[in-house]
């Protein structure tokens, strides 16, 4: 969650680095994806803001109400469904496209997700909040399916059409089939 503006602005340019972001209107005028992309992380990360600071103070529940309408609009036209507070620092949308984790997942640091990815229920009687926690440095190819609840450590990479609906995966490891399983532990060095 971002508290302060200082913070917001450092994981903004992470992800405009990541996303290469340099003259962003050009970018958005002329049909980047890229900026598109950052334009709905710019207004979650805005949103995240300001829904901390109107529980310290009343009066940003004007810019917070502005910045969930727009979140509303844009999830519907990027179909990106990632809630506030869902991503920490240098989380990154590789491509447009269909993502689904909204509130049910919780992701670590640098996390990359490609197009046509869903982080949902196994069953309909699973709580939606955070009951898919995702550690740091993870990434998930096109196409995969995880299936709450979940725990997957950090520096996982799940292949592309995988479906996860294991309880644990634990760090430093590659899963990929239907269902996923471990095909192999990444070397320490």
């Amino acid at each position: 969650m971002i508290t302060s503006r200082k913070q917001m602005r450092e994981w903004l340019r992470i992800e405009a680095d990541k996303l290469n972001i340099r003259h962003f209107w050009i970018q958005y005028f002329t049909g980047s994806e890229f900026a598109m992309i950052y334009s709905y992380m710019w207004i979650l990360r805005h949103l995240e803001y300001y829904g901390y600071k109107k529980t310290k103070n009343f009066f940003f529940i004007i810019p917070w109400g502005i910045f969930y309408i727009l979140h509303r609009r844009w999830r519907i036209k990027t179909q990106l469904h990632l809630g506030p507070g869902d991503a920490d620092k240098g989380f990154h949308i590789v491509h447009l496209g269909f993502f689904r984790s909204y509130g049910i997942t919780h992701f670590g640091e640098n996390c990359t997700v490609l197009p046509m990815t869903l982080f949902g229920k196994r069953t309909p009687d699973v709580p939606d909040f955070n009951q898919i926690i995702v550690g740091d440095n993870c990434y998930f190819g096109t196409g995969v399916t995880v299936l709450a609840p979940c725990r997957i450590g950090n520096n996982v990479t799940v292949a592309a059409g995988a479906v996860v609906n294991m309880k644990e995966i634990p760090d430093d490891c590659v899963v990929a089939g239907i269902p996923a399983k471990i095909v192999k532990r990444k070397n320490k060095d």
